[in-house]
Order: C-alpha cells, then sequence, then structure tokens
C-alpha cells in the first residue's frame, strides 16, 4: 500500500470511527460536500500555500463604454475555506474579466455582511460573514460596484452593513443599495465617454417598493444620466421561471422610466423577458458560490453592456461545474446548448436574439427616446 492510499484510509476511518462513536447515522450532505472533499484532501496532501496578492493601492480611473453585471457573489462558508487553502484569488482563476474589454464597470450582489469581528460561517449556516482579507483579490479581480440590497446584508445587524460598506469602500469597491430603505443612496453613476448610466440597487423579497418612491427615484436618477439599469433582488429561490410579483414590479419599473432590468437572488438563471421594449433578465443566478448541489446553481450569467454605435448586451453563460466556487466559460457546445435552452424559457420576440448571445437594445427599447438620442 503506498503512502498516499494509506493515507487516506486512516483519514477516512478517523472520520467514521468519530462519527459512529456519537451514535449518528452518517449521510453526506449534498449542499456541502466540496467543504468535505476539500477537508479530507488537506489530510492527505501538502496544504497549497495562501497566495496573497499585491496590496491594492489606488483605483484606476475608468475609459470604459462596457458594462459587466454578474448575479450573486458569495465569499463566505465554503469559498472562503478554499480561498484561504488554495489563494484568496482561487475563485476568479477560472476567467479573466480583461479578455471581454481592458477596463470594464464589473458589478455584483455582494450577498454577504462583514461584521467588525470576523467568525468564519460554519457549514450549513446562511448567515453570512466576509473575511475582510479576501477583499483585495476581489477587488484585483476587476469588481468596481457592489450592490448591498439583498437579504444577508444585514446578517449581523446594521453594524455588518455599515462595515461592509467601509471595508468595501477601503478596498476600491463602490457600494449601492440598502435593503431597508429606498433613497438616493441605492443610486450609483457610471461614466462612459459622454454618457452617463445609473445603476439603481433595489430589494424586494420583504415588501415592493411603493409607486411614489419608484417615482422618486427615477426623478432623481433621470435628472442625472441618459441610461437607467435596476440591478433588483427578487424572486423565488432555485425556480428558473419568474414569479407574477416579478412580472408586475418589472412593469412598474419600466413605466416609471427603466431601460434595463437586471436580477438576481433564485441562485439559478431565470428567463428573459420583454416588457414594452425593455429586457428583463429575472435572474442572472450564481456566479461565486458554494451550491453544489445542482447544475443550475453551477451557472450563470454575464451581461455585458456596450455603447458603441449600437447599444448591445452580450449573453455570457459560465459554470463551476468542476472547479468548486471557481467559475469559467462553457465549452462551445455547451455555450450553445444553454443558450438555445434559454431561448426557448424566454420571450419569443427575443429568441433568435438569445441564442446568438447578442441583444441588440436601440432596435427593441422602440419606445424609449433616451436611446435614440444616445445613439
Amino acid at each position: 500500500m503506498n503512502k498516499v492510499v494509506f493515507l487516506n484510509f486512516v483519514a477516512v476511518t478517523i472520520l467514521l470511527t468519530l462519527l459512529s462513536s456519537t451514535g449518528s447515522v452518517f449521510v453526506m450532505p449534498k449542499f456541502d460536500r466540496g467543504l468535505i472533499h476539500e477537508k479530507i484532501h488537506l489530510l492527505t496532501h501538502t496544504p497549497v500555500p495562501v497566495r496573497t496578492p499585491a496590496r491594492f493601492t489606488a483605483t484606476k480611473p475608468h475609459n470604459s463604454d462596457t458594462i459587466i453585471l454578474v448575479g450573486d457573489v458569495m465569499l463566505s462558508r465554503n469559498v472562503e475555506f478554499l480561498s484561504l487553502s488554495k489563494g484568496t484569488d482561487y475563485p476568479y482563476r477560472g476567467f479573466d474579466f480583461s479578455s471581454l474589454a481592458i477596463n470594464p464597470y464589473l458589478i455584483a450582489n455582494f450577498e454577504s455582511s462583514i461584521p467588525e469581528v470576523h467568525i468564519p460561517t460554519e457549514a450549513l449556516q446562511m448567515t453570512f460573514s466576509v473575511n475582510p482579507d479576501l477583499l483585495e483579490s476581489f477587488k484585483q479581480a476587476g469588481f468596481s460596484h457592489t450592490s448591498l440590497a439583498n437579504n444577508h446584508s444585514y446578517d449581523y445587524g446594521e453594524e455588518g452593513y455599515t462595515n461592509a460598506v467601509k471595508q468595501l469602500t477601503e478596498a476600491g469597491v463602490t457600494t449601492f443599495g440598502n435593503p431597508d430603505t429606498i433613497s438616493a443612496d441605492a443610486i450609483t453613476y457610471l461614466q462612459l465617454n459622454k454618457k452617463t448610466v445609473a445603476l439603481i440597487g433595489l430589494y424586494a423579497l420583504v415588501h415592493t417598493p411603493s409607486d411614489q418612491e419608484l417615482k422618486a427615484l427615477f426623478s432623481e436618477a433621470s435628472k442625472n444620466s441618459d441610461f437607467q439599469i435596476v440591478y433588483i433582488h427578487w424572486g423565488e429561490e432555485y425556480q428558473t421561471k419568474n414569479n407574477r410579483t416579478q412580472k408586475d414590479l418589472a412593469a412598474r419599473l419600466v413605466h416609471n422610466g427603466a431601460d434595463l432590468i437586471i436580477g438576481h437572488h433564485p441562485h439559478v438563471v431565470q428567463n428573459i423577458d420583454l416588457i414594452e421594449g425593455v429586457p428583463v433578465f429575472y435572474s442572472l443566478g450564481n456566479y461565486i458560490f458554494d451550491q453544489y448541489f445542482s447544475t443550475e446553481t453551477e451557472t450563470g450569467l454575464l451581461v455585458q453592456l456596450d455603447f458603441n454605435q449600437n447599444t448591445t448586451i452580450n449573453i455570457i453563460p459560465v459554470t463551476s461545474l468542476g472547479t468548486l466556487s471557481q467559475p469559467h466559460l462553457m465549452n462551445p457546445v455547451e455555450h450553445y446548448k444553454f443558450l438555445a435552452d434559454l431561448a426557448q424559457n424566454s420571450a419569443p420576440e427575443l429568441s433568435k436574439q438569445i441564442t446568438s448571445g447578442t441583444i441588440t437594445l436601440d432596435s427593441r427599447v422602440a419606445t424609449s427616446a433616451k436611446i435614440a438620442m444616445m445613439n
């Protein structure tokens, strides 16, 4: 018996002995198989040293006509374990955003709190605490803006939310949105050459914004921008089709002036809709997470918005299957099949464009005078 096989045998024997001594019946939890796999790996292999990236010093000025949006990013629980054992840049090694654009605005939903005293989140727990030491790699991977309008920003109360704003800001990442209030803080502005884009972070799980709140919000945003993107936390977890509440709220958002709606929270990719010419991505799914129990939860979308001669949305599917919590591009066959299936699940008017991976906005948003002016 060679050394590796023997050590594997010893590790498994110890694990089973400890479990049996408690009188418990051992059932491998699907959700956390990555954590168990990695812990056994560390018992039998030399740990990979943490590779800390060079310290972030300053935010690069943006000179880009591209915005890239992803879905849920959660750097806690098993993602933290993997990052500290394999290097803090581990979640980002599968995909380099500079392959899409030199210096894009990169937007994510930051699905966690950052309390002042960090205690690693245990397996299967749902109160997320992020280690501030992981934020430099998050920034260096390209992330420029994060929404905190989600159901985990207050996992450690107002203090955890406030400290998240502080820590992310110090790392060079702009935060926007709040799960409790709707105000001007929900809006952040992106400068793209001669255009100004308003990015609006909303939370709509417990309560939906009133017409009065939306009117005031879009009045503020439209005064200061040419184009408004709503980036919203809503919907039902693990459902690949939107619900009625999402549809009704999307219609109200469009009525108040939304030019594009991008959703997150369901942890799976949902269908793409078209409401009065405005594309609605009900959910981009997970980008970085530790939900390994289904193909759908390890699949996500990148949405790239380009303001060139035509305003276009590029749809790019990614997966972390085979690379725990580390998204990468699909191969060409998987890419085509995913987009074809998504098109079948989405608005028929968008079917051909979704399959091709590109939606041309100026021909779709026929009622928007702003689009005509921008082009």
